[in-house]
């Protein structure tokens, strides 16, 4: 049995030029195309903006579920990850015996 050496390659120029000048849309462009030369059938991935519109669309994100969480891991001394991981899992267990969203 052979040993594959992975071997950590430098950025090319460009995309390191982007980085440092700070230049997101023409790093995002570079991306696009690495990508598309790795994986030429492959649709485009969605570009952030078109995540965000949907993000801000959905009704069910609400102010004031998000300062809930936060004032809960405040009193409680924890991490509001934590607590948004907690609620997830509840929400499930709760979908799981229920079968309701």
């Amino acid at each position: 049995m052979s040993k594959k050496k992975i071997t950590m390659q430098n950025p090319p120029e460009d995309v390191l030029k982007s980085v440092h000048a700070g230049d997101v849309k023409s790093l995002k462009e570079l991306l696009a195309l690495e990508h598309k030369k790795r994986m030429p059938g492959a649709a485009p991935p969605k570009s952030s903006e078109e995540n965000a519109a949907r993000f801000l669309e959905q009704p069910d994100i609400e102010k004031d579920r998000i300062e809930g969480i936060m004032k809960i891991s405040a009193e409680n001394d924890l991490a509001p990850d934590w607590v948004f991981v907690r609620a997830l899992k509840v929400y499930v267990r709760e979908y799981e015996r229920t079968g309701r969203l």
